[in-house]
């Protein structure tokens, strides 16, 4: 207290602390998410999927099936496009806001589903390397077992 007024002085500097900033309390699982992705609206496991990667989709199509509380809810095409991403499979457990499918509008969604495509074969191709090779080499084993006896081969 100043002896002379009788009131407390107060102190005109401040502190260097920075902002606050107001966070929301419960974010929105889209803020994340691409452009045309489709999210789960709840927690449920995943009992269809009748589309693949790179089919062309019209609006309202379903495209996942989740199962929740003994109810199945649909989860449809907005729009008219190629589905171009597909992360989850039959049987799959998602939590609310998990991406289910991404579907692709315009000129662009035709190039990025072959390209999805493609990659996936590669995948398979790459997971069994066996099978992919199963055709050459019967081929080859017909082939030189036509030749062991003397006989021509045919092209094929």
């Amino acid at each position: 207290m100043s002896p002379a007024t009788g009131s407390r002085s107060t102190s005109t500097r401040r502190s260097a602390r920075p902002a606050l900033v107001e966070v929301p309390r419960f974010p929105t699982p889209a803020a994340g998410a691409d452009a045309g992705s489709l999210l789960a609206p709840m927690p449920g496991l995943v009992v269809a999927v009748p589309v693949a990667l790179g089919d062309a989709v019209t609006a309202g199509q379903p495209l996942v099936v989740l199962e929740a509380m003994k109810m199945q809810h649909t989860v449809a095409a907005p729009t008219d496009g190629t589905v171009t991403g597909l992360p989850v499979a039959v049987g799959d457990q998602v939590d609310t806001g998990t991406v289910l499918a991404v579907v692709a509008t315009g000129t662009a969604a035709a190039a990025t589903a072959a390209a999805a495509t493609a990659a996936a074969n590669a995948d398979d191709t790459a997971a069994d390397p066996a099978a992919a090779n199963t055709n050459a080499a019967a081929d080859s084993a017909a082939a030189d077992a036509v030749d062991a006896e003397g006989g021509e081969t045919d092209a094929r």
